[in-house]
C-alpha cells in the first residue's frame, strides 16, 4: 500500500496516513523504523495488516503518481489553452487588419496616368468606348498626328 503522511505530530509520535486507496491509517511511532523520522507531506510505502500499518519505505517520489485521469485532464487542458491563445491571436490579427483597412484613405480620382512618353495608361479606363478612344489617342500621339 502507498499513501502520503498528513498528519504527524513529534510529541506523541502519532500520525494519520492517506492511503492510494482512499482510506486513512492511523501511524505510530513505535512501528516507524528508519533513520529518517516522519514529515507530513512524505510519500511513503507501507503494510496494512488488520488495520496496522507497519515496514515502511520512503518513496523516492514525495506526491502520489498522477493517474491517467490525471494525466488526460493536463492533455485536455493544454489543448484547450493551446486553442484559447491561437483564437485570441488570429481575433486581435483580424480586429487589427479591420482597422488597417477601415483607415486606408480614399484616393482622389485624377484620371489617367501618363505615362513618360505623353501617352495615357488606358487602364484606368472601365468603359470598352473609352477604352478603345483611349488607344486612339496613344496611337496619333505615337504616329505624330
Amino acid at each position: 500500500m502507498r499513501g502520503i503522511i498528513i498528519v504527524y505530530n513529534t510529541k506523541s509520535a502519532k500520525g494519520i496516513i492517506s492511503g492510494d486507496d482512499g482510506n486513512r491509517y492511523e501511524l505510530t511511532g513505535k512501528d516507524w523504523k528508519l533513520v529518517e523520522p516522519p514529515k507530513v507531506g512524505m510519500y511513503i510505502d507501507f503494510i496494512v495488516t488488520n488495520g496496522r500499518v507497519y515496514d515502511f519505505v520512503i518513496m523516492p517520489s514525495m506526491a502520489p503518481k498522477k493517474t491517467r485521469f490525471e494525466d488526460a485532464i493536463i492533455y485536455t487542458l493544454g489543448w484547450i489553452f493551446t486553442i484559447f491563445a491561437t483564437t485570441l491571436f488570429l481575433s486581435i490579427m483580424g480586429a487589427l487588419l479591420m482597422a488597417w483597412i477601415t483607415n486606408i484613405p480614399e484616393t482622389k480620382d485624377t484620371g489617367p496616368t501618363i505615362m513618360p512618353d505623353g501617352t495615357e495608361d488606358c487602364r484606368y479606363y472601365k468603359d470598352i468606348n473609352d477604352f478603345k478612344q483611349c488607344l486612339d489617342r496613344n496611337t496619333e500621339k505615337r504616329l505624330g498626328h
